[in-house]
């Protein structure tokens, strides 16, 4: 693992799946991707008020986001919004097991940043050490250069069980995350209110006390 950097090159766990040769198309990857942030925020307790992909065919590539917050008297915790960020990716993958949008980034940064806090919040985050005076350039750095490896094998440690328990997640709910996504993709303007996210899932099996 680089400094600082949580790996999300991961494979796809899912039985009776292949990997394909064809390419990803942005519009629909992306759709996966934005699903997977709707659906796992209302699942996990948050409101989602708006999710929407752009396609910008000029650059053959398309963007998008979900925009959500805590619903009022839920449990809010970093681990749920960690989990919230891993479900775009992951989701992603659904198209053709491949991770490669620029949002996957971004979650894998936000994602980095709230494990972070966890560690703060729990005490086992330490301050970078301080350079000192007596010691030669190479002996800071040989310090520094520790210090990144603990702190990024804590990391690591911190987010590996949510990045599983994600794919579980979002195995366990694809059917739901593709029936958002179609609709998405349906969409004259390729939005959908976070109410209309909630009764395609309602419409796909899922209970409405689930998120309620």
């Amino acid at each position: 693992m680089s400094e600082n950097k949580f790996n999300l090159e991961v494979t796809f766990r899912c039985k009776d799946r292949h990997p394909t040769t064809d390419e990803p198309s942005p519009l629909e990857a992306t759709a996966l991707h934005e699903a997977g942030h709707a659906v796992a925020n209302t699942l996990k307790g948050w409101q989602v008020e708006k999710v929407f992909i752009v396609e910008e065919p000029l650059l053959g590539s398309s963007g998008g986001h979900c925009l959500a917050h805590p619903r009022p008297g839920q449990e809010h915790t970093c681990q749920k919004r960690i989990i919230g960020y891993f479900a775009g990716p992951i989701s992603e993958a659904l198209y053709n097991h491949v991770i490669w949008t620029t949002g996957a980034q971004d979650d894998e940064k936000f994602a980095f940043s709230d494990a972070v806090g966890i560690l703060k919040e729990s005490g086992r985050w330490k301050d970078p050490p301080m350079r000192k005076r007596e010691m030669t350039m190479f002996e800071n750095w040989a310090i520094e250069d520790e210090y990144r490896d603990r702190m990024a094998s804590k990391i690591h440690d911190e987010l590996t069980p949510l990045w599983d328990e994600t794919l579980e997640f979002v195995a366990q709910n694809e059917l739901v995350i593709r029936a958002v996504a179609k609709h998405l993709l349906l969409d004259e303007n390729h939005s959908l209110t976070g109410q209309r996210v909630e009764e395609i899932m309602i419409e796909n099996g899922v209970r409405a006390e689930t998120f309620r």
